[in-house]
């Protein structure tokens, strides 16, 4: 707050938080090598190979996590949720991120606060939810986005990663 006439200034610091703490969020700086990745995350590495880390997850909140990798760059982050957590993840995610939109049956998108990523909730089976991290990456209108095909193709495109990535 200011008052130009009288020359103050007021400043304040403002902490915000957060009532739910599922699990910690993953790393959201995309396109930077696994060292960086490894040195951030707290969890156990479950399994790595060249295109991706698996970590378990810290808690019962959580079942694992799983980072991305091409050309040694992070491009995306799945996490496994178990489904008796969806109460709690809906708040979690509520709490963290901006709503966009939904498909109406088993997709919810949302989008980070300082808007450089998108975070999707899909109703994957009648055990998990996969909750998709992944990089903004167009200015157009994200509402109408959202459900095309092409984003579609991208979240398809980490899944079926991610079941590659689980067979080992």
């Amino acid at each position: 707050m200011t008052n130009a006439d009288k020359g103050y200034l007021a400043k304040c610091k403002v902490t915000v938080t957060p009532e739910f703490t599922m699990y910690r969020e993953p790393y959201l700086v995309f396109g930077r090598p696994k060292s960086t990745i490894k040195s951030y995350e707290t969890r156990q590495i479950f399994q790595e190979n060249d295109t991706s880390i698996y970590y378990s997850g810290e808690n019962s909140f959580i079942d694992s996590i799983i980072y991305s990798f091409e050309n040694s760059a992070y491009t995306s982050c799945l996490c496994e949720i178990p489904r008796d957590q969806l109460n709690l993840l809906e708040n979690y995610l509520a709490e963290r991120y901006v709503y966009l939109s939904s498909n109406g049956n088993d997709l919810i998108a949302r989008l980070t606060t300082d808007e450089t990523a998108y975070v999707v909730t899909q109703f994957y089976s009648t055990s998990e939810i996969l909750v998709y991290y992944f990089p903004k990456t167009t200015s157009k209108n994200e509402v109408g986005l959202i459900f095309n095909s092409e984003w579609i193709k991208t979240i398809d495109g980490i899944k079926n990663k991610a079941k590659v990535n689980l067979l080992w």
